[in-house]
């Protein structure tokens, strides 16, 4: 492992993103391509060709931005600057897209690594010739594809080149955020949210090559991971900076922070996958990779070219600030503290991101004259970069009273004999969803995809809409009331200026949205649940919605619905930042991870989950290179969130002390344990779901652990019990109705383990 720094290319310009990099003596190279492309209409006064069928050629957001962390992200696994292409926008055309990837297979060597990485539209290619029943080839869509006869890239002129590095011996990964399908998500839909997708070609390619499948072919080291599946949107937000990304990507880069580098790929996709979940995302993402190659790091780099410490280039600007050359990728946040590492009495600390690479810090010690452009600065404390713990959509408001006459329209129409009453959204995938947006009752029916005007919204009216065709099953029917304004203003006052709980003005970026429903008495009621709902995620950490209250008419009543919510919403927050949040990335070497056995089978739990009624036990397990280098000795505490936001302690006991969790010790041999059992005979019980285990390893010992790591809610007071020693224990009280905000620096010294299970019933 070795560091990395980020100096000026020249004095004259903004710095590039640099890795400066020891390479131990090897043939071995490292080369990359990155796309990205926002760019799709047509210069002005350009006439499209619609030659394939397309006449909408729309254009994003996030791709460029993300294209552009990626690059940053690299460097950390040895990628240099000189051996990393890009396309950008209108250069990412398909002749220059098909040069570059043949370029970088010509340059590419046996046992070179190399990286194409894509954020664009997807979309798919009509080919009779295929062998496939949809006739549709996927394909990745280039910058020009407005011109006349200019096609898409299609998945088998990829795969083709793509099978030429593995018969060159070069171990490749591609990574893919787009969507090959115009599918679209089930239940209501609040905006108008960009998809990595753009309207098929009808040019018919007749291609019947069908090359081998490069991730399949044994001992390839080929790694593809795709932002979703083939049948869903591959989605774009707006990351806690204000910078368009791609979904998939974000999680992508959160992940890898709160991991380490080294950590194997499958390990990591898991870490995605949950972030993708946390922040409110249906879209499921793919890994296709051998099982060797799932068990090595993202790009199957050497551990000895790794980055275990980013060191970033500095410069003073004309505003007489500091502009560092790093962004979201490199794990930087506002509050950041770094210092200089050529003259230590130098720290500055980071007051505004630029961009998704850039950020500015101001001079908190020394002189700002000694920071020539070039300097490098390393980070010296923990912040957190999740912004706040969840993010709220409100939807508009109807009076009391026409919320009420709605409620008695859907109490008729869920009596109907000819269709089938949805009334949670997360147990049943419905067929039809009807929902109030901007003034209108909207319906989205399976028939006819996408949000079309209901018009009176009456039972009659209803009924007749979801009608099924003459043959077919009835109809699985769900629908979405509006908040009383009422309820709107309360929670906007109990809400009011907590800094962990965000109100977003649109659905764009939200975790989770507050709903209506009718309960089983015929009430108004009302509660939260994900942006986008899929009932396969069921299981997952995140709850796909809260449970529902009911509203009565008048102010006080609207108040007791929205301090209920609230709740809600800190214990959803408590959650989720737990799972996003990104230990310090210099904490020192601790090779130990927590492993659940089913006595039952004396197995390691894995993906499968345990059930409820099992016996387990929960001990710490040693990491494969876990002998690589001293350890250092340091407080461990083990605790479970679960559902609901309780934080139970599980080891030590609250009444041991700090003596048993010193760890690790070693044995009169002076030899490391591979493992510590912490508890043994755990029944698991009821409910089902996601049970999140986390072991945080402090230098030093926090003293009242035993109040901290119990909490059964996450209202009422201070948590702490008093000021504390340990600078942690703001971090353990994240989430509670009375911290102080969210992120609160401290020193850069500590490890944060995660496990997450599954359970079922039998």
């Amino acid at each position: 492992m070795k560091k990395t720094s980020f100096p000026n290319l020249r004095s004259s310009l903004l710095a590039l993103l640099l890795a400066a990099v020891t390479v131990v003596a090897s043939a071995q190279e490292q080369r990359a391509l990155v796309i990205g492309i926002d760019t799709y209409q047509p210069p002005e006064g350009v006439t499209p060709s619609n030659d394939g069928g397309r006449i909408d050629f729309s254009n994003l957001d996030g791709c460029k931005n993300d294209a552009l962390s990626m690059k940053q992200l690299i460097s950390m696994y040895g990628f240099a600057q000189a051996n990393t292409r890009e396309l950008y926008d209108r250069s990412a055309t398909r002749d220059s897209i098909l040069y570059q990837l043949n370029k970088l297979l010509a340059d590419s060597k046996k046992n070179d690594i190399a990286f194409i990485y894509y954020a664009g539209h997807g979309s798919q290619m009509r080919n009779t010739r295929n062998g496939e029943p949809d006739q549709r080839d996927e394909s990745m869509v280039p910058s020009n594809t407005w011109e006349k006869g200019v096609s898409d890239i299609r998945d088998k002129e990829l795969a083709s080149i793509f099978n030429k590095f593995i018969d060159k011996g070069v171990k490749l990964t591609v990574i893919y955020d787009c969507c090959h399908s115009g599918s679209m998500s089930r239940g209501p839909r609040y905006t108008a949210t960009k998809p990595r997708y753009i309207a098929s070609s009808n040019f018919d390619v007749g291609d019947a090559s069908r090359p081998e499948a490069p991730e399949r072919r044994n001992n390839s080291g080929f790694l593809m991971i795709s932002a979703a599946q083939d049948n869903e949107f591959a989605q774009e937000l707006v990351d806690n900076n204000g910078q368009p990304h791609g979904a998939f990507t974000v999680s992508l880069l959160q992940a890898i922070q709160q991991n380490s580098i080294d950590v194997p790929v499958s390990t990591l996709f898991q870490s995605v996958r949950t972030i993708l979940k946390s922040n409110g995302m249906k879209q499921e993402p793919v890994l296709a990779a051998t099982d060797e190659r799932r068990r090595q790091n993202l790009f199957g780099v050497p551990a000895t070219k790794l980055v275990d410490e980013v060191l970033v280039a500095g410069r003073v600007a004309d505003n007489g600030k500091i502009r560092l050359q790093a962004g979201m990728a490199l794990g930087i946040g506002v509050g950041n503290e770094l210092t200089m590492v050529s003259n230590e009495n130098v720290k500055v600390k980071v007051t505004e991101m630029k961009g998704v690479a850039e950020c500015e810090a101001i001079v908190t010690s020394g002189k700002a004259a000694d920071i020539q452009p070039g300097s490098l600065f390393r980070v010296s404390n923990w912040v957190s970069t999740t912004g706040p713990l969840l993010k709220l959509y409100l939807p508009k408001a109807v009076s009391f009273e026409d919320a009420r006459k709605f409620a008695a329209v859907v109490a008729q129409v869920r009596q109907s004999p000819n269709l089938k009453w949805v009334q949670r959204i997360d147990e049943a995938e419905p067929d039809v969803s009807i929902y109030y947006l901007n003034g209108k009752w909207m319906i989205d029916n399976n028939d006819n995809p996408g949000p079309k005007d209901l018009g009176a919204f009456t039972a009659a009216n209803i009924i007749k809409a979801c009608q099924a065709k003459s043959g077919q099953p009835m109809k699985k029917v769900y629908i979405e009331l509006p908040p009383t304004e009422d309820l709107l203003q309360a929670m906007r006052t109990q809400f009011g200026d907590n800094k962990q709980l965000k109100l977003m003005p649109d659905a764009v970026g939200a975790n989770y949205v507050l709903y209506g429903t009718v309960d089983q008495q015929g009430s108004l009621a009302y509660g939260l649940k994900r942006f986008e709902v899929n009932v396969k995620d069921s299981l997952e950490a995140m709850p796909l919605r809260t449970r529902w209250f009911e509203l009565a008419e008048g102010k006080d009543a609207s108040a007791a619905v929205a301090d209920s919510l609230f709740t809600y919403s800190l214990r959803l927050g408590k959650i989720r930042g737990w799972l996003m949040m990104a230990p310090p990335q210099k904490a020192s070497f601790f090779p130990y991870h927590l492993e659940l056995i089913n006595e039952a089978t004396n197995k390691v739990v894995d993906s499968n989950g345990v059930r409820v009624g099992d016996k387990v036990t929960l001990r710490v397990k040693a990491d494969a290179n876990y002998l690589s280098k001293p350890i250092p000795q340091k407080f461990i505490y083990v605790f479970a969130i679960d559902r609901n936001g309780k934080m139970t302690l599980l080891f030590p006991a609250e009444n041991d002390g700090n003596v048993s969790n010193k760890f690790p010790v070693r044995n009169d041999q002076g030899q490391y344990p591979p493992d510590m059992t912490l508890i043994e005979g755990a029944d698991i019980v009821a409910p089902t779901g996601t049970d999140n285990y986390f072991m945080l390893a402090s230098e030093g010992p926090i003293d009242n652990y035993g109040m901290l790591f119990n909490q059964e809610s996450v209202r009422g007071g201070d948590t702490r019990g008093g000021p504390g020693t340990n600078p942690l224990e703001a971090v353990i009280g994240m989430g509670n109705e009375k911290t102080r905000g969210f992120g609160s620096p401290t020193p850069a010294n500590w490890n944060l383990v995660r496990l997450m299970i599954k359970t079922r019933y039998k």
